[in-house]
């Protein structure tokens, strides 16, 4: 677990753009269409797919199955470009509500915060779930270290 935050924590320092950029709605679209992110969505994907497959073959209170949902919900939770794009365009539009493009009149703005909402709750639900079968220091080692690890992968690639 503290190889995987390590390795999350130093990818996210030496990698990737960390200048602010202000974008519109219709920015922030295309930019989650390019075919870079359009790669991370599928391996995320296929990563995901992987966890609920050995998931349905582990039984309750295993190691490795606490594992896996923590990897998972951590996955999850890591991927918060969505969060970075509904949390700019906010704060663009209550700066000025009557501007021109003003994000609260685009469904591009609800879509980017409801898909926050819903990896977000998502990610705390399985978190909830593992720490009810195992030792706290564990599983949330193993979420921490997935969350940061994403969070790196989905912010260079997206």
């Amino acid at each position: 677990g503290s190889a995987l935050i390590f390795a999350g924590t130093l990818l996210v320092g030496v990698s990737g753009s960390h200048a602010e950029v202000e974008r519109t709605p219709a920015q922030y679209l295309s930019l989650f269409a390019r075919p870079e992110a359009c790669a991370y969505y599928a391996s995320f994907a296929a990563w995901i797919a992987v966890c609920a497959a050995r998931l349905c073959r582990v039984g309750a209170g295993k190691v490795e199955r606490g594992f896996l949902v923590a990897a998972a919900g951590g996955s999850l939770g890591g991927n918060t470009f969505t969060t970075k794009a509904a949390s700019e365009l906010l704060a663009s539009g209550a700066a000025d509500p009557e501007c021109d493009g003003c994000p609260f009149r685009s469904p591009a703005f609800y879509l980017l915060a409801g898909c926050t909402a819903a990896t977000a709750s998502t990610a705390l639900l399985l978190l909830g779930l593992v720490l009810r079968e195992h030792d706290a220091l564990f599983a949330i080692t193993v979420y921490s270290g997935f969350y940061i690890l994403s969070g790196a992968l989905s912010g260079n690639f997206v």
